[in-house]
């Protein structure tokens, strides 16, 4: 019988040994050993299809999230702080300030004791989201309150009116705080000697122990 009388052969012997070449068929494309390699080959491509658009939907999904606002971030830990120093009996009732940024706490004001001073680090640092605390509360025993809380005033109200007078300051938006003689600067001024500017004249106001500067300097514009 002549070669091209043979039935076509599933495989043949390799020259390689151990090897096991496909018969090729008259177009030069190779054999499917079975049925069940196309299959297998078809749905491993619609799997990895599948996957695919799952990554891009996600990956979509993802650059169209907003960023988190950080403010608002900082607004829900402020009042997170407040209302758990209030519910603690170790922290009695007290006028005091709380300032959160990017997860750091600053506490401003007076209290009556230093126990009551580190009672505030201890339930503030057990709450999530608080990185560092800047504790700069002021002791004054309660019988001293009054008088420490007149004094206060009278320098804030001196030291405001040296700022809106000083030609340095005419377009500085400062604030000041006074907590027992400790004085905060704080806003925005045009640069880095209209700052010093400022402190030195918180330092030459009567009664005036310290000065925490935390003023910015920037180009500001000129009103009118």
């Amino acid at each position: 019988m002549a070669d091209e009388d043979l039935p076509l052969q599933i495989s043949r012997m390799s020259a390689v040994p151990g090897r096991i070449d496909p018969v090729r068929a008259p177009h030069g494309r190779a054999r499917s050993s079975s049925r069940s390699d196309r299959v297998s080959r078809r749905i491993a491509f619609a799997v990895g299809a599948a996957m695919t658009l799952l990554v891009v939907i996600v990956s979509h999904g993802s650059a169209q999230t907003p960023p988190p606002n950080r403010n608002v971030t900082d607004s829900r830990l402020a009042v997170k702080i407040n209302t758990a120093l209030w519910s603690d009996l170790r922290f009695p009732g007290r006028q005091i300030s709380v300032d959160t940024q990017d997860g750091v706490v600053t506490l401003r004001g007076k209290v009556d004791s230093e126990e009551t001073k580190k009672a505030a680090d201890d339930i503030i640092g057990r709450l999530e989201g608080v990185k560092e605390i800047r504790n700069q509360l002021q002791i004054v025993p309660p019988e001293r309150r009054a008088e420490v809380d007149a004094r206060d005033q009278a320098i804030a109200r001196a030291l405001d009116v040296k700022l809106k007078e000083d030609p340095q300051l005419q377009d500085a938006v400062i604030d000041t705080r006074v907590d027992a003689g400790l004085v905060t600067l704080s806003g925005q001024v045009r640069n880095a000697a209209a700052r010093s500017r400022a402190v030195e004249l918180a330092r030459a106001v009567p009664g005036v122990r310290s000065v925490r500067n935390e003023l910015t300097s920037a180009p500001l514009a000129r009103s009118g």
